[in-house]
């Protein structure tokens, strides 16, 4: 408040108060604020004094955290050590359980997932596990974390003492639980270094049969390097080209259609699906480690360099546009296309499909016929890992 003014009206003693001179509450430092009252300034910090609590420390004449030590300290150590007995006394328990438990088991033990090193993945799944032993093709293989073993556990036992694993049993199957986020893990988890993919620039012309080169590329500078055709009595390989497939069940599912029915390699466009990862390892049941692997950075140069070095490129497709009746290929000619030359089959996501600058650029079109007499105009197509598997099986009928 800074000036109060009293005037009388009509014999009425009134207040009133200027904008900026409204009555506010007392605070510590309010020495510039005055009220002059018949003359005289008056401070209000002199007539309202401001009390102020002196703190323990200050009291004492010691600083706050010197103070809380040499208060607290002792309490503090008597909860460690009622800690560390109740560890021995556990340990004393259960000595042979104990000594085997993994150096993440406290951690796991609070019901918290341990911290993921960037450089590494946890494969779960005795499958999955036993393929990454089998084929041994990641940079490491560290530690398997193991819970009342049934499937395959003395050959992956056995593949552990071979490649140097540590074998670490676990408390309970909780622990496995939050190691691998709650995946089905049939008793096994195995830390290894992540699944690495090498670029696949182009595809090479074909020479002579059961033979085929692919052009990759590493850091920059491209090799070319051999393959031979896996397929029984194939004479040009087969290739399967994902693109938009973003759920890794469904790419591990393509993968393990892929191996088993003969493709040769399978390649992965690296902007628009999903990961490699220990959940695509394990709907792959494994196969993504005997499999070669690709990633293609530039989809459309890399089709249109396998159109003109003489491979068929196949795209599937939900039904084939009558503008296009003169590419489709039935599905009943796949094998003798096959025959005469090679082929890569191309596949997209179940919502979207294949992008429109793909199919523009592929040299046939393929769609599965449905055998129902009434569909339902909502089922237009299969799921794609089916749909893959199918056209595969037509292609090495």
């Amino acid at each position: 408040m800074n000036r109060l003014e009293i005037l009388r009206l009509n014999g009425v003693r009134r207040f009133s108060w200027s904008a900026s001179t409204l009555i506010r509450a007392p605070f510590k430092n309010f020495d510039n604020e005055r009220i002059v009252s018949g003359g005289k300034s008056i401070s209000f910090n002199r007539n309202m004094p401001n009390n102020t609590r002196m703190k323990a420390w200050e009291k004492d004449g010691e600083d706050k955290d010197t103070w809380f030590k040499r208060k607290y300290a002792h309490v503090h150590a008597k909860q460690k050590q009622v800690r560390l007995d109740k560890e021995a006394a556990r340990t004393q328990k259960f000595p042979s359980r104990n000594s085997d438990l993994s150096p993440d088991s406290k951690q796991i033990r609070r019901n918290r997932p341990p911290k993921e090193n960037p450089l590494e993945e946890r494969i779960f799944g005795a499958q999955a596990v036993l393929a990454a032993l089998k084929a041994n093709n990641r940079e490491f293989l560290s530690t398997l974390y193991v819970h009342n073993p049934k499937e395959k556990h003395e050959e992956i036992t056995e593949l552990c003492k071979e490649r140097g694993v540590d074998i670490k049993l676990v408390d309970s199957k909780n622990d496995l639980n939050l190691l691998c986020n709650n995946n089905v893990h049939n008793g096994y988890v195995l830390k290894a270094a992540k699944f690495q993919t090498r670029e696949l620039a182009a595809l090479s012309t074909v020479t002579s049969k059961g033979v085929f080169s692919l052009t990759l590329q590493d850091y920059g500078v491209r090799s070319e390097e051999q393959f031979e055709v896996q397929r029984l009595n194939g004479s040009f390989p087969l290739g399967v080209y994902i693109d938009g497939v973003s759920d890794p069940h469904n790419l591990g599912a393509i993968i393990r259609s892929s191996y088993y029915l003969g493709a040769d390699f399978v390649a992965i466009a690296e902007k628009n699906c999903a990961p490699l990862n220990s959940v695509a390892s394990k709907s792959s049941a494994g196969c993504m480690e005997f499999l070669p692997i690709f990633n293609v950075v530039k989809p459309l140069q890399f089709l249109e360099a396998a159109n003109e070095n003489g491979w068929a490129t196949v795209s599937a497709v939900s039904s084939v546009p009558k503008k296009n009746a003169n590419r489709e290929l039935l599905s009943e000619e796949l094998s003798s296309t096959l025959s005469e030359q090679p082929c890569l089959l191309i596949v997209g996501s179940e919502g979207d499909g294949i992008r429109k600058s793909l199919l523009d650029r592929s040299s046939h079109l393929v769609s599965l016929k449905s055998q129902r007499k009434n569909l339902d105009s909502s089922v237009d197509s299969l799921n794609v890992s089916v749909a893959t598997a199918v056209l595969l099986r037509d292609f090495t009928m």
